[in-house]
């Protein structure tokens, strides 16, 4: 995701779309790129003896360890995620209400 800043003098304003596009990136994006890098953990796995007799006693348990532990991190983020985009949805249809009650109405 790139940032671009203002301009001095120059203001900017959030809208509805904005956050709609923002949502559809986390769900296109960040959410896509971090379900590959959880897929990924299952494939540094080291079948036996990869680490040799005494290496697997003293390092496989360990790296078995770590490997679960990158599992399920990788798994809260993924649910961090789908709270994002779900939040975002929420502030989405909020801020879509608020602009259309801010509208100027014209009587004719």
């Amino acid at each position: 995701m790139t940032m671009k800043a203002a301009t001095p003098g120059q203001e900017i304003y959030v809208t509805s779309t904005a956050i709609g596009h923002l949502r559809d990136r986390v769900d296109d994006e960040l959410k896509v790129a971090m379900s590959f890098v959880r897929s990924l953990v299952g494939t540094v796995g080291i079948e036996s003896p990869g680490f040799g007799v005494l290496g697997e006693m003293v390092l496989g348990g360990t790296y078995d360890g770590m490997c679960r532990w990158a599992d399920s991190t990788l798994g809260e983020a993924e649910k961090t995620i789908d709270s994002w985009s779900g939040a975002l949805e929420r502030a989405e249809r909020n801020w879509h209400t608020a602009e259309k009650a801010s509208a100027v109405r014209y009587r004719k």
